[in-house]
């Protein structure tokens, strides 16, 4: 069967490209929404729908945000939610890394060790469906972890874990599911390393082979080298859905390696109706899949904090040290900068001038009164837009 994509792709004209990543991340959002309305509702109602009487505005030490909204916490669906999410494990995964290289383990004393980023893919065809590929590459994981040579795989190259995520692209040949792993090992001379890596990229190729059938070409399907610093290492991981990645959705032209889901959403929101239907696709696939996994024990080695729930790293609710509200707008009016798409512009005032800026924004609209309000310092928690 061939690997080729016979089927010509639309491709519409780009708009010109948004510049504020912030903006960029909402109509993204905004897209999605459009496109899950009727299947998944939480990532529609995602940062518009109120949770109570009214939207407040709070400055912090990282910026502006909105509270009293509903969060999905979809990693996958959702481009604002897999920021925060995105930012939340990278900070878990830099310090577990820097952590396992300085040998410094929670409670007690390590040796220092390497980290080593390895690649795993699967042949696929265009006619897979996202949905089948997600399987074959679940079951070919599992399967790789299991039996008594990875025990030994363990004991023998000093692995203390791992630490994996999936991303999905889809280009000429489909849809194109593949992991991003970091091996977590002893300190490793140069021809271990590379005993070490033969060793997973067979093991892979056989497990794949016995799995589904297909065969792994090692030098396309797979790739594993020693990571240069931590934060490389890290972001290997954890760039899924961060600010750099989705940014690229609205600029990117080249279609030759892959459009990544948000690339997906930025042709959608141009016109393009096959990726509306692709996303849609991609979505429905993933919807309750974790994105980032860690080996048993492995966080309780270096991490001292409980993990949390995509939910949670995406909930903009919970106080922050050096919050504070500076105001809040009822309902009606809510609604309205939501029509407008005013949400990035009004985080934005906030931040620029404060509670000033976002009336000024308002007045300019016609969303607030025109009169000046008077603001009592005190009682600023308490300002609201009428």
């Amino acid at each position: 069967m061939t690997l080729a994509n016979s089927q010509a792709e639309f491709h519409p004209r780009q708009r010109e490209a948004a510049t504020d990543p912030r903006k960029v991340r909402y109509d993204l959002r905004n897209t999605a929404g459009s496109i899950l309305a009727a299947t998944q509702k939480r990532v529609a109602k995602c940062g518009h729908r109120l949770v109570g009487p009214q939207a407040s505005i709070v400055i912090g030490p990282h910026g502006a945000r909105i509270t009293g909204v509903e969060t999905c916490g979809s990693v996958w669906a959702c481009p604002v939610c897999a920021a925060k999410i995105s930012e939340g494990r990278r900070q878990e995964v830099a310090e577990c890394l820097d952590r396992h290289v300085t040998g410094t383990p929670i409670g007690g004393e390590g040796v220092p060790g390497d980290v080593y980023m390895a690649l795993f893919t699967l042949p696929h065809t265009y006619t897979e469906t996202c949905a089948e590929l997600r399987v074959i590459m679940r079951s070919a994981w599992t399967f790789f972890l299991q039996g008594k040579a990875w025990k030994a795989a363990r004991k023998r190259w000093g692995i203390t874990g791992y630490i994996r995520a999936m991303e999905v692209t889809h280009g000429a040949n489909g849809w194109h599911p593949h992991l991003h792993v970091l091996f977590l090992t002893s300190a490793l001379s140069e021809s271990d390393a590379d005993e070490l890596r033969v060793w997973i990229g067979e093991r892979w190729a056989n497990v794949v082979k016995r799995i589904s059938g297909k065969e792994v070409r090692l030098g396309v399907g797979f790739g594993f080298q020693k990571a240069c610093s931590v934060s490389a290492a890290g972001d290997y991981v954890a760039k899924w859905g961060a600010d750099s990645e989705i940014a690229k959705a609205s600029s990117k032209v080249s279609r030759k390696g892959g459009r990544s889901p948000w690339q997906l959403l930025a042709d959608a929101g141009n016109g393009d109706h096959r990726a509306r239907f692709l996303f849609a696709e991609y979505a429905a696939a993933m919807k309750g899949s974790r994105h980032l996994t860690w080996s048993v024990g492995l966080r309780d080695m270096y991490l001292s904090e409980p993990e949390k729930d995509d939910y949670e790293l995406a909930c903009d609710d919970a106080p922050h040290h050096g919050d504070m509200v500076i105001g809040a707008l009822r309902r009606g009016v809510w609604h309205r900068v939501c029509r407008a798409g005013l949400i990035p512009e009004l985080l934005n005032s906030a931040e620029a001038e404060g509670w000033a800026g976002v009336l000024a924004l308002l007045r300019a609209h016609r969303l607030a009164l025109p009169e000046a309000i008077y603001v009592n310092r005190r009682k600023q928690n308490d300002l609201h837009a009428s």
